[in-house]
């Protein structure tokens, strides 16, 4: 009796150990579902601000002119951006769902 019940605890092992490397890969998989879901935000809303750059400003030949122009008034700019949300969630929520 013992050593069948030593067999029924390693069977039991055996499956939790299935068990655990199947929750492995679903935990991998909705990270990488997740972290595909936040890049496609990161774009789109990278792609609106060039938009919006270029609706204003028309075309930027000289990427490094304009940087230093950003830079120089990056602290106006987030400081603005922390009073008013520019870009609210609800308006890019479902890019992750195409």
């Amino acid at each position: 009796m013992a050593t069948k019940t030593k067999e029924v605890i390693q069977q039991q092992i055996e499956n939790e150990k299935k068990r655990l490397e199947k929750l492995k890969k679903e935990l991998k998989a909705k990270e990488k579902a997740e972290a595909e879901i936040s890049r496609k935000k990161r774009n789109h809303r990278l792609i609106r601000i060039g938009g919006i750059i270029e609706q204003y400003a028309g075309e930027i030949k000289n990427l490094d002119a304009f940087e230093a122009y950003v830079r120089q008034y990056a602290h106006s700019i987030k400081k603005n951006q922390q009073q008013a949300n520019t870009f609210p969630e609800e308006k890019t929520q479902d890019i992750g769902n195409h």
